[in-house]
C-alpha cells in the first residue's frame, strides 16, 4: 500500500461558492473490491466539516480502472489550507508508475517520497517545470521542490522497481 500526502492552499477570487473536484484512480483488480484508493480531506483551519465520503466521492469504472472522483463545495473564505491524503494499493508486477498533474496552475509544490528499502524510485518531470532535488542522509527519502507556476497538464511521475 501507498500513501499519498498533499498540503496545500487553494486561494480564490472571492468568497463565492465554488466547487473543488480531483481524481484518483487505480487498476481495478488492486481495489480490493472498490476499498482503494481511500481518500480523506482534512481542513488545517476551521472551515466546519467539508468533506463527507459517502457524498463527495463518485465511483466510475472504466477500461478496467476504478476511478475515485471527489467534488466538495467550498464556500465563506478566500483561502483554504487542506490536507489531502489518498491510500492506494499498486501491484508493482503489473504497474510500476504513478503520475501526479492537475487541470489547474499551481504555484509552488513540494514532492517528498518515503520508501521502503526493498524498493528504488525514479522521479521524473515533464514538459518546463524544473524541479529542485533536496538530499537527505537515509537512502530511502528523496524530495523535490518546485517554485515554478505549473500550467495545466504539466505533471510529474513517479517509476517503482524492485531492489
Amino acid at each position: 500500500m501507498k500513501t499519498i500526502l498533499a498540503v496545500f492552499t487553494i486561494v480564490r477570487p472571492n468568497t463565492d461558492e465554488f466547487e473543488w473536484d480531483f481524481g484518483a484512480s487505480l487498476e481495478e483488480k488492486n481495489s480490493e473490491k472498490g476499498k482503494y484508493p481511500i481518500i480523506d480531506i482534512v481542513p488545517l483551519k476551521d472551515y466546519g466539516k467539508i468533506f463527507d465520503p459517502e457524498k463527495n466521492i463518485e465511483n466510475i469504472y472504466q477500461d478496467n480502472l476504478l476511478i475515485r472522483n471527489c467534488k466538495i463545495l467550498l464556500s465563506g473564505h478566500e483561502v483554504y489550507n487542506l490536507k489531502r491524503t489518498i491510500h492506494i494499493y499498486q501491484d508493482l508486477k503489473t504497474d510500476r508508475e504513478w503520475v501526479f498533474g492537475s487541470d489547474r496552475i499551481m504555484d509552488h509544490l513540494d514532492v517528498h517520497i518515503k520508501y521502503s528499502k526493498d524498493l528504488s524510485v525514479i522521479f521524473s518531470s515533464s514538459n518546463n517545470t524544473r524541479f529542485i532535488p533536496e538530499n537527505f542522509p537515509e537512502s530511502n527519502r528523496m524530495s523535490y521542490i518546485s517554485q515554478e507556476l505549473m500550467l495545466p497538464g504539466e505533471k510529474f511521475k513517479l517509476f517503482f522497481l524492485k531492489v
